[in-house]
């Protein structure tokens, strides 16, 4: 097993939809500072844990990071999201899985970034009314 391996880090859902890092020690967690975005979040786990272990990234063994549905995306909440194909569409959060949500929309299930989600979409906008609430 590499030594570098078994690193836990928590991620902390700040109110400016910012992440802050949280590694957790034998003692208080220690604050591994803060992410602007989804996308930034992997690395900076890696860079930052590998930093504390005094080891390259490339080298650090297996962090698990724990990620808890953030506060401003209840289920069942309307959202649109950004499909590259079609732009906009309407759609409805369902879940919560390894940092992206799982939204119902007219072309399927699909995982996304809250960063590709406009959360507060107008109410014309929501012209499909999803699977659940048919």
């Amino acid at each position: 097993m590499n030594p570098s391996s078994g690193f836990v880090v928590r991620v902390e859902n700040l109110p400016d939809r910012t992440y802050r890092l949280w590694l957790q020690t034998s003692g208080a967690p220690l604050d591994l500072g803060t992410v602007g975005r989804t996308g930034e979040l992997g690395p900076a786990v890696r860079t930052r844990v590998a930093a504390h272990a005094g080891v390259p990234a490339d080298e650090l063994g297996a962090v698990e990071v724990l990620q808890s549905r953030p506060p401003w995306v209840p289920m069942g909440h309307p959202v649109l999201v950004h499909d590259e194909d079609e732009g906009w569409v309407p759609g409805y959060a369902w879940d919560f899985i390894q940092g992206e949500f799982l939204v119902d929309t007219p072309n399927g299930a699909g995982l996304y970034v809250h960063e590709d989600m406009d959360l507060d979409p107008p109410p014309e906008a929501m012209t499909y009314r999803g699977r659940h609430r048919e």
